[in-house]
């Protein structure tokens, strides 16, 4: 089983997402794209049943934007090469008066993913 080293993952510099691009600046080739998604998911899938092995760990993904900015096909396209058992999908809509009387990721503590699941 491979093992897991969580300190891997932790950020070691503070992240500007300001000065994140959100645009590509140039078009890639439309199969060179299919083909590294396909490879990426491939070791996400990978990764994935690393996690459920484990049971200790879950990965929270959280998506943002704009109605029809792609969120839905970006799931679909990403997540396709999982095992939908261990994956768990929420939509968040208008807050609700109880969340709104709480900090902005409330709601998104509630959802958090089980050990192994994203």
């Amino acid at each position: 089983m491979q093992k897991i080293n969580p300190q891997s993952f932790i950020v070691k510099e503070p992240v500007q997402l300001n000065k994140v691009p959100t645009r590509l600046e140039e078009e890639a080739d439309k199969e060179e794209k299919k083909k590294a998604l396909n490879e990426v998911g491939k070791k996400l899938s990978k990764m994935q049943d690393t996690l459920y092995a484990h049971n200790r760990y879950g990965v929270l993904v959280c998506l943002q934007g704009m109605d029809t900015s792609g969120k839905d096909s970006l799931i679909r396209e990403v997540f396709s090469h999982f095992n939908p058992r261990g994956v768990v999908v929420h939509s968040f809509k208008t807050p609700s008066h109880r969340e709104l009387q709480h900090d902005y990721l409330w709601r998104h503590y509630l959802a958090l993913p089980e050990k192994g699941k994203y």
